[in-house]
């Protein structure tokens, strides 16, 4: 936690000593570039960026006014236009930190008519997409000013922030930005180890759980945010459209059943209890259905089971509470921030919410002070049920010793009155 903080810090302070290094589109403005009105457009079908430009000219575009934007859950091909002004002799890159692109087209067209692409998507490893797992765009630097066209399509919920970055500032928060990545998923690994070996020895079931849950949350934030991906092209294994919902619906899974067997939902709540095995039982049929399935229903039921399943667990937790179970005072404080989170990324997903840095980053903060505290309430609840066993023990050995008295006693009765 002491290294967390401190990198926190670091970043912080790393951010006042550059100056805004980093413009988002909805910025529009900085000491060193300018950004006119972002306009959109939206087509079922693809259609070439040079015709784009030509329905850009006839006015057909939309202006956009959006922090991150979200296009919600939708197989839709999505065209973005913007005109920028370099003020001063700085270099620029543009950058999309949403890895899960289908398909992604960048052309920059400068005053003097150069022209810059960049065309790639996970079919075809790309040499601008860096070790950060993002995709990277060097601005040409002739002429100072220009438009850039966009061309995005994503079967995941597309919502990304797009980013302008100073060329000469960005390699420092890139080392920043990984640094930090590489804390969170150490402390998601080394706390399911330690949980997996608890598992081993005590024969627990909600250790296990606890790991599959944290495994599958973690790995699922590996892959949303481009480092899984990287892992994928290392080891050249293609990766699948479908790992992401499939990683959702198993954290929701894993969670519902961790939730379940810590709370003691079986002894509190038995109706409850069964309507969370029938939830955990359709997503296990569902997961048999996932390779006949199309693309968009997988999608849209990876968002809905994790909503159903956080529903479920606040339930849980305000009944154990209501019942004056200790160990749901601790989990209610690990898991508030977390289902918080989670619910502001699926509502911004199904375009409930607008997305922005919140909706799509509190995850993290989020996931790592939830598996430190549920790790420390596990074992305070381990603790509660050796106490309740050894009171039972104590309990059952006082009858015991009583009913033996009670023998007693009626074995000298009876001595007084039957003859030796």
């Amino acid at each position: 936690m002491k290294l967390l903080l401190l990198s926190i810090i670091f970043a912080c302070l790393h951010t006042a000593l550059f100056s805004a290094p980093v413009l988002k589109l909805s910025q529009q403005t900085s000491n060193s570039l300018k950004v006119q009105s972002v306009d959109y457009y939206s087509s079922q079908r693809r259609i070439p960026l040079e015709r784009v430009i030509k329905i850009w000219y006839t006015k057909k575009f939309s202006q956009k006014k959006f922090n991150y934007f979200n296009a919600g859950i939708s197989s839709s091909y999505h065209y973005l236009h913007f005109r920028y002004e370099i003020l001063d002799n700085s270099h620029w890159v543009l950058e999309l930190p949403f890895p899960a692109l289908v398909e992604l087209e960048i052309l920059q067209i400068t005053k003097s008519g150069s022209r810059k692409r960049l065309s790639t998507g996970f079919e075809k490893i790309n040499s601008e997409k860096l070790l950060t797992g993002f995709y990277q765009f060097p601005l040409l630097a002739q002429d100072r000013e220009g438009d850039i066209f966009i061309q995005l399509r994503c079967y995941d919920p597309l919502t990304t922030p797009i980013l302008l970055w100073k060329q000469k500032a960005k390699p420092h928060f890139d080392m920043i930005r990984s640094i930090l990545f590489g804390i969170f998923y150490g402390v998601i690994a080394s706390l399911s180890l330690y949980n997996f070996l608890l598992f081993v020895t005590i024969k627990d079931r909600a250790y296990l759980y606890y790991v599959g849950y944290t495994l599958s949350y973690g790995f699922f934030l590996l892959y949303m945010f481009g480092h899984g991906n990287v892992l994928l092209e290392k080891l050249q294994i293609s990766y699948s459209r479908k790992l992401m919902p499939v990683l959702a619906i198993s954290t929701s899974i894993f969670g519902l059943a961790f939730a379940r067997k810590f709370l003691n939902v079986y002894e509190f709540h038995y109706k409850l209890w069964k309507l969370s095995f029938l939830v955990i039982a359709i997503a296990i049929v569902f997961f048999m259905g996932i390779p006949f399935l199309p693309m968009k229903i997988i999608v849209f039921f990876g968002n809905i089971h994790p909503l159903t399943s956080t529903a479920l667990i606040l339930s849980f937790t305000i009944i154990a509470i209501r019942k004056r179970y200790k160990p749901a005072y601790y989990f209610s404080i690990a898991w508030y921030g977390l289902l918080v989170s989670a619910l502001l990324y699926i509502l911004s997903n199904l375009n409930v919410l607008e997305a922005n840095f919140y909706t799509l980053y509190l995850q993290f903060p989020a996931m790592a002070l939830e598996a430190i505290l549920l790790s420390l309430a596990l074992g305070y609840r381990i603790n509660t049920l050796r106490r309740k066993e050894e009171q039972t023990k104590k309990d059952m050995l006082a009858k015991e010793i009583l009913a033996r008295k009670k023998q007693e006693t009626l074995s000298q009765s009876f001595k007084r009155f039957v003859p030796e």
